[in-house]
């Protein structure tokens, strides 16, 4: 799952791939292809997963959307 965020003043990429070895492959390959992409790894293995064990998606995205925000204003 790729989640593309354009809301101002922060336009990331979250790359939400599942937390397996091929995924995360996939994941370091959309990161070196995306500038303003970050990794952004679901809490469980798949978001399917969170949505069964009751993790509210929505906070988890608020979160990632935050995260973006700190990249960007605090680049390595």
């Amino acid at each position: 799952m790729i989640l593309c965020l354009f809301t101002p003043p922060v336009a990331a990429v979250l790359v939400a791939f599942d937390a397996e070895e091929l995924q995360e492959e996939a994941a370091r390959t959309w990161n070196r292809a995306l500038p303003n992409a970050i990794r952004w790894r679901p809490h469980a293995a798949d978001t399917s997963e969170m949505l069964e064990e009751g993790m509210n998606l929505r906070i988890w995205m608020l979160c990632g959307i935050q995260a973006a925000r700190i990249a960007r204003d605090h680049p390595e």
